[in-house]
């Protein structure tokens, strides 16, 4: 459901992507320390947390993950959407100078349909700018539009195909709700308004 089509790709072969499954809260220890593999590995990780089934137990990951140096959260205001609902802006440090922003998914109605899934999950790039067809990127964060594609082996008529159905099959999936994608650039987790005061504590 994310439509990204390079999603799909990199998931069809499990040594294109790292991944770790938590039955319970995770030590903020644990996930930086399969973050820290992906940097060293470059490749992408996922962090899967089967036991979370509330927006209140998420939070309490979140907050658990807030103790940590290299994790910032922020409470985003994307331009042009109206709403209470809180927008979680989520970055953890790769070096000195240079962050990641990972993307949450959650089986929530708050989360936008591209990032609904069975489980909580929190996915990243945690490597450099390791894409070359990517070159509009912030020279102090990465996204997945950063991730190393090499392993895929596209032309660049690929890799420029893959992206226009992306971007149709994202807006398709969001229009129908009449949401959009910009509001998630720099937004992880989209949660009610009544997780507002437990997660006063860790905006940055």
């Amino acid at each position: 459901m994310t439509g990204c089509q390079f999603a799909k790709l990199i998931a069809q072969k499990n040594e294109r992507i790292l991944t770790a499954t938590f039955a319970g809260l995770a030590n903020e220890e644990d996930v930086t320390d399969l973050f820290d593999a992906g940097t060293q590995d470059h490749l992408p990780v996922i962090v899967i947390f089967t036991g979370i089934r509330t927006e209140d137990a998420l939070v309490e990951q979140l907050r658990i993950l807030a103790r940590g140096t290299r994790w910032r959260f922020t409470r985003e205001h994307p331009e042009g959407l109206v709403t209470d609902d809180v927008m979680v802006g989520m970055e953890w440090q790769i070096r000195p100078g240079l962050a990641s922003s990972p993307m949450g998914f959650a089986p929530f109605g708050t989360m936008p349909v591209t990032r609904r899934a069975p489980y909580a999950c929190i996915a990243a790039w945690p490597g450099e700018h390791e894409n070359p067809n990517w070159t509009r990127y912030d020279e102090g964060i990465v996204h997945f539009l950063d991730t190393n594609l090499a392993a895929l082996k596209l032309t660049k008529a690929k890799y420029r195909s893959l992206t226009k159905a992306s971007t149709d099959a994202t807006n398709t999936l969001l229009g129908e709700l009449h949401d959009d994608a910009r509001y998630y650039r720099r937004t992880a987790f989209r949660l009610s308004v009544a997780t507002a005061a437990a997660l006063s504590s860790i905006w940055s």
